[in-house]
């Protein structure tokens, strides 16, 4: 997550420095690219993950395999769901 962040704020695509976006630039690698969403996900569910209470299906596997939407109530609902 914190390696999202990082990507994030080197893009100028932080969440909360929207100031910023109009500089804002695009990853050219996959690897980034995939792992950046991490980074946009809602707040709880950030904090599942960090703390150790997301549910048992959720592995960095599972989260990278997903097509997460950028709604948040989606997210939640996707990250409820069993796999």
């Amino acid at each position: 997550m914190r390696i999202a962040h990082h990507n994030l704020s080197q893009l100028n695509a932080l969440p909360m420095t929207t100031a910023q976006h109009g500089q804002m630039t695009g990853p050219t690698a996959d690897w980034r690219r995939l792992r950046l969403v991490i980074g946009l996900l809602a707040p709880d569910i950030q904090r599942a993950m960090l703390t150790g209470t997301a549910p048992g299906h959720v592995t960095p596997d599972w989260m990278l395999s997903q097509e997460w939407p950028l709604d948040w109530a989606e997210q939640r609902a996707m990250f409820g769901a069993s796999a």
